[in-house]
């Protein structure tokens, strides 16, 4: 038989005592393999949370629970103290040889501490410390504790555990009363039970349920408070929108009389100046000079209009207020400029009823701003303005021809027709332009 290639008895033997000493000796983690350490760090981060728990609980109890409790500790001590109870004065217990009624009192005042952030177990704390201290010969101060659970349990529970709370205490007061015809064997016992149940049972029940209702009054009047603030909040905002929205419609107003009146008034004196200047003709020349002075002395009146309104304080509907406008006369002086400025202007006006102020004052507008476009994108090119009655309406119809529609095309609209669109939908009207087969047709429908 082969032997062993390693054998007790050669290793030497200092070596098999310590061999036989590890063998014996039980195996602790040391800080080496983590064991213990892990064992320590996991008991420190219990007790950590276990503390930061309490600290959350005692940090959510308002400081008058923490008084009322402190209240009944002192009360519910001298009233042990004084030797007082519910059968006269002296010492009653149920378990003589030993004392509870300190434990319980103290682990009472700490369920009263819970009286409005944690009612039930508050209810249950109390309603136990109150039976295990009446066995214990603290009777009153299970009545004061009864006192303080009806009283809570009404105030501070939820709807239907503060009605059963109600139940609770006015059951307590008919049993009390009952028990006491029944033992005592008297009316005048049945009467004092009777008004110690009023006194400890009922008294907290009607106190507590005026207080919640006081309180849900007053939350009512303060959600009410608070719509109200916001309705007037939501006023102000609206009022502010409104604000904002006049403004924003009177400088569109102003922006739009601005263009059609002054820029329309300088286009043409730009367009008269340049024949002005490119006329070899002296008695042109002169034509269009005097031409060119009416306009501006029109585009300084329109100006200085304007700026009369502005510091009066009025609506901005002038200039284009027309109180007293002849229709006519103005759009002859129109197409005079437009002759001057190189674009020969015909009318065609066969209206002979009388317009509306705001009706001659847009129609006059919409007609300077077309005979203005046509300067700009027709020069020397024939103008036809007709203006005559259709249907229910007014109808305005601007003509000449074009000789580069592609180019009208592809240019961005400028606030020139836009203005006309606006004008004309300001009164119920439509308004439209385009070229067609050579010819720039621009057509506004207005109301009488």
């Amino acid at each position: 038989m082969n032997e062993p290639m390693f054998h007790i008895s050669r290793f030497p033997v200092p070596a098999l005592k310590h061999i036989r000493q590890l063998q014996e000796e039980p195996v602790i983690p040391s800080e080496d393999t983590g064991g213990l350490s892990l064992v320590q760090d996991l008991s420190r981060r219990e007790n950590q949370k276990m503390i930061r728990g309490l600290r959350g609980t005692l940090a959510g109890i308002p400081r008058q629970d923490f008084g009322m409790a402190l209240f009944y500790l002192v009360l519910a001590v001298v009233l042990q103290m004084s030797g007082l109870h519910l059968f006269g004065v002296g010492d009653i217990d149920v378990f003589p040889a030993v004392q509870l009624w300190p434990l319980l009192l103290l682990l009472d005042c700490c369920g009263i501490a819970l009286r409005s952030t944690k009612i039930v177990s508050m209810i249950v704390i109390s309603l136990a410390c109150a039976v295990l201290l009446a066995l214990d010969g603290a009777g009153i101060v299970a009545l004061f504790l009864v006192f303080e659970v009806i009283f809570a349990g009404t105030r501070y529970a939820g709807p239907t555990l503060s009605r059963l709370t109600q139940i609770f205490a006015i059951s307590l007061s008919v049993l009390s009363v009952a028990a006491a015809a029944v033992i005592g064997n008297a009316w005048q016992s049945a009467l004092a039970a009777g008004l110690q149940a009023v006194v400890v049972f009922l008294t907290p029940m009607w106190w507590a349920a005026n207080v919640r209702k006081q309180q849900q009054i007053a939350e009512v009047e303060q959600q009410r408070a608070q719509q109200a603030e916001r309705m007037v909040q939501q006023e102000r905002d609206l009022a502010r929108l409104d604000l904002q929205l006049s403004v924003s419609r009177e400088r569109a107003k102003m922006a739009r009389d601005l263009h059609d009146v002054i820029a329309g008034r300088l286009s043409a004196i730009a367009l008269q100046s340049e024949a002005a200047i490119r006329t070899s003709d002296p008695e042109v020349r002169l034509t269009v000079l005097r031409t060119s002075r009416e306009t501006s002395l029109k585009a300084l009146a329109d100006m200085r209009q304007m700026i009369d309104v502005l510091h009066a304080g009025d609506e901005l509907d002038a200039p284009t207020n027309a109180g007293g406008m002849d229709l006519d006369s103005e759009l002859q002086a129109l197409a005079v400029a437009s002759t001057s400025a190189g674009n020969p202007a015909q009318l065609d006006l066969r209206i002979s009823q009388e317009l509306a102020a705001a009706t001659a004052s847009t129609l006059y507008r919409i007609s300077q701003e077309a005979l203005t476009h046509a300067g700009k994108h027709a020069p020397g090119q024939p103008v036809l303005l007709s203006l005559y009655s259709k249907n229910d309406g007014i109808l305005l119809t601007v003509d000449n021809p074009v000789t580069h529609t592609e180019s009208i095309a592809a240019e961005p609209r400028g606030y020139g027709l836009k203005n006309i669109a606006v004008r004309a939908n300001e009164l119920g009207g439509s308004f439209s332009a385009g070229a067609e087969l050579g010819n720039w047709h621009l057509v506004a429908r207005l109301p009488r």
